[in-house]
């Protein structure tokens, strides 16, 4: 790959087959395919990457086998390797941002900016590690005394999201290895060569076999991971369908620990007392990033009825300027990159269909792009909602695309009760220089995450927060991740007279 001023990336997408006990092993007898391919160039090569049911088995046994000696690693040694995994990540950042948009088709100046996010990510973890007691005494004046350790879960199981395939995966993965825990992931079906440059990159760190266990495939691969009985521990991020399998699938085998994150419908508010150059710029950035494909890309636009008619004419005029083009193009930078898919482009177009049956106003249609390279481009789309209903197939789905839909409101309880009714919780931005307006909104709405004067795709690890409703399993995450990764361990300390009571029989 030649970049502008000549600068060559070298990328290697070539299969090298899934990761198990520390080297890579191809399929043999595949039951199916995934595939690495580009989405802003098609004419690109097509890499197969073949896989086969039975490696879910074998990946499980390895982590499972590589368990005790892990977690019996002391806490500091575990931390330094996978600080030199930061290490050699960071210094390979321009082949993993390359890979990421080979193989999502976002811009390339946004795959550095998730890369570097990752690299921090990594070292915000750490850093919370090296301040972590490794245990906690309790002394209880009912007459014992108690010493708290964290135990890992065990093998942990985990998929890999498309919308962030170099980001998402450390959430889970870091805390997970620094606390003991062994790892199978499945990778994306998008981002296969992704995931392979993770393990590559972990088994040049000195990770041991089995530790880090990486294998491509479908759903079918992930069932029958999530279902094995080596696995302890499930991080599903997908859609609310895929998750609700996942929850049914589990419900008797309810020893495994199970997170889910499946996406949201998330909303922007902007109110009449707002600064509307900032909040304009972020509606539109939190829309369109990631051509809309990010789970917390804002969706739903609720604007206060004096700003309606502004708002709606600059967003339109600000969608019809956006640079929509190939991720590689460093001369003309588009801010948009191509959909992940042709299936990706063939519902996005579905479903501006049926906002218009549902009696949504057109502002600007989504459609196709032809570009220079054959690529899964389209254009943004807008539609002005009437009324909310929460039946309504296109106001309650997660649309992954570039879809901004706009509801003009007259007064806070208006934005509280469709806020109520939402199928989704998990971020809502508002925008309005009123503070108290933020405080009833956090008092009253369930959502994970409330920003104000925020986009909706701010994204921190280092706060706890939770997805709600159809958006998870209201587990707490970023900075209380590490406590899905174990579970306490209590050894206590007593007198007889206060353990033991009642008319006990004697000895002899």
């Amino acid at each position: 790959m030649t970049l502008a001023g000549g600068t060559t990336l070298k990328l290697n997408r070539a299969y090298k087959g899934d990761y198990i006990s520390g080297k890579f092993i191809k399929t043999e007898s595949p039951n199916g395919e995934a595939f690495s391919e580009d989405p802003g160039d098609l004419k690109q090569e097509k890499i197969i990457f073949p896989f086969q049911f039975d490696h879910a088995d074998e990946a499980a046994h390895a982590a499972k086998r590589s368990l005790r000696s892990w977690r019996r690693m002391p806490t500091s040694d575990r931390m330094n390797l996978v600080a030199k995994y930061q290490t050699l990540l960071d210094k390979r950042k321009d082949v993993f941002a390359g890979l990421i948009t080979s193989e999502v088709g976002k811009p390339l100046w946004e795959a550095e900016w998730e890369v570097a996010d990752t690299l921090l990510l990594i070292g915000g973890y750490l850093a919370q590690y090296s301040q972590k007691a490794p245990k906690e005494k309790v002394t209880s004046n009912e007459g014992f005394s108690a010493e708290i350790s964290y135990r890992p879960r065990g093998v942990v199981a985990m998929t890999c999201g498309t919308d962030l395939p170099g980001y998402q995966p450390h959430r889970f993965m870091i805390p997970a290895l620094v606390e003991g825990n062994t790892i199978v992931m499945k990778a994306s079906k998008y981002a296969p060569t992704v995931a392979q440059f993770l393990a590559q990159v972990a088994h040049e760190a000195g990770i041991p076999s089995g530790v880090l266990n990486v294998i491509h495939g479908d759903y079918e691969v992930s069932r029958r991971l999530f279902s094995h009985d080596d696995v302890d521990c499930v991080f599903f991020s997908g859609s609310h369908e895929r998750a609700m399998k996942v929850k049914k699938q589990l419900v008797t085998d309810y020893r495994k620990h199970l997170v889910l994150e499946t996406g949201g419908k998330n909303m922007a508010i902007l109110w009449k007392d707002c600064d509307y150059e900032t909040a304009l710029r972020d509606l539109f950035f939190a829309a369109n990033l990631t051509s809309g494909m990010r789970s917390l890309s804002t969706r739903i636009a609720m604007v206060h009825e004096s700003l309606t008619e502004q708002l709606t004419k600059d967003i339109h005029k600000m969608s019809k300027k956006c640079i929509v083009g190939y991720g590689f193009d460093v001369e003309n930078p588009p801010f948009m990159g191509p959909l992940v898919s042709a299936n990706a482009v063939e519902n996005y177009v579905r479903y501006q269909g049926i906002a218009l049956r549902e009696g949504c106003e057109e502002v600007m249609r989504g459609k196709p792009l032809e570009r220079k390279q054959s690529g899964h481009y389209v254009s943004p789309s807008i539609h002005l909602m009437r009324k909310t209903d929460s039946k309504s197939v296109y106001e309650t789905s997660e649309i992954f695309g570039p879809n901004l839909a706009i509801y003009s409101v007259k007064d806070f309880d208006q934005v509280l009760e469709t806020l109520g009714n939402a199928h989704y919780g998990l971020v809502t931005s508002l925008y309005s220089k009123d503070k108290t307006l933020f405080e009833h909104l956090v008092r009253d709405v369930s959502v994970g995450r409330f920003y104000r004067n925020l986009p909706t795709t701010f994204n921190t690890e280092a706060i706890p927060y939770v997805a709600t409703r159809k958006s998870g399993s209201c587990t707490p995450l970023g900075s209380e991740t590490v406590s899905q990764c174990h579970y306490p361990v209590c050894a206590v300390e007593g007198q007889v007279p206060y353990g033991v009571k009642g008319p006990l029989p004697t000895v002899g």
